[in-house]
């Protein structure tokens, strides 16, 4: 299948100030499952690549996507549901999946009030994964764990994933991404999340209710290798670890 996954065109404060975007790491790490299954990837990190709405219509007319994959923060949901909308509009029958903090938790309303078909809840990779084995088969979705989607008008909620234990397992597919228009002060840059989950329960934090309060990691090994990498393929000087609790196990630090 030939799957699009769209980061909406939004401009971040924080992305304005810092003069720098991120690696969209979650399309990566998914991009990586989905090619393993044979399907045709692409990649739209708008902020990035300074496009907009009429742009990523442009280029959906050129890869004919079975299935877009829609990233949304609570800030960038309005652009998302545009980006949706115009989806829908060009080519009705297409499969609209959406992820990220925002929807994982505002899974209902966001069926409610927009053209999403599906939402992906927390951790996306084999969520995304089972969900287009689905759909290439022509299966039903209440056996997908982690979804919220419509069903004829009526809205359903499976049950939730387990949170994926060996992160080890996990890769990026980097070359899925603009890699060379990543950079911080004038250096190439890339970001690494090496552990996932928080056993704490700050007020302020989402993280143990988008991750688990179980705290899971990389291997020290596996990040050792990745920074290799990212130094001698794509000439990285700069990386940023985005851990919400990278100090945890100091002793793997």
């Amino acid at each position: 299948m030939n799957i699009l996954f769209i980061n909406p065109p939004y401009k971040s404060k924080i992305q304005e100030f810092l003069g720098a975007h991120a690696p969209l790491l979650g399309f990566g790490s998914m991009s990586h499952q989905m090619e393993r299954e044979g399907h045709r990837i692409e990649i739209l990190d708008c902020p990035t690549l300074g496009l907009n709405l009429s742009d990523v219509v442009k280029f959906m007319g050129k890869v004919d996507p079975d299935v877009i994959g829609i990233t949304s923060t609570t800030p960038s949901f309005g652009e998302a549901c545009k980006v949706v909308r115009a989806i829908k509009n060009l080519k009705p029958e297409c499969m609209v999946v959406m992820g990220g903090p925002h929807v994982s938790f505002e899974d209902y309303s966001t069926l409610k009030s927009s053209y999403v078909d599906v939402v992906v809840r927390g951790e996306g990779e084999l969520t995304m994964r089972d969900l287009v084995k689905c759909l290439e088969k022509g299966e039903s979705l209440s056996k997908v764990l982690g979804i919220t989607y419509r069903e004829k008008g009526v809205i359903r909620r499976n049950p939730d994933r387990p949170f994926i234990e060996d992160l080890d397992a996990l890769f990026v597919s980097y070359h899925k991404l603009p890699m060379s228009r990543y950079r911080f002060e004038g250096l190439n840059y890339a970001t690494i999340v090496s552990s996932r989950g928080c056993p704490y329960g700050c007020v302020f934090c989402s993280s143990s209710l988008l991750h688990g309060k179980k705290w899971r990691c990389q291997s020290a090994e596996r990040v050792g290798r990745e920074v290799r990498f990212l130094i001698d393929e794509y000439g990285v000087k700069h990386i940023e670890f985005l851990d919400d609790l990278f100090t945890f196990n100091n002793k793997r630090v």
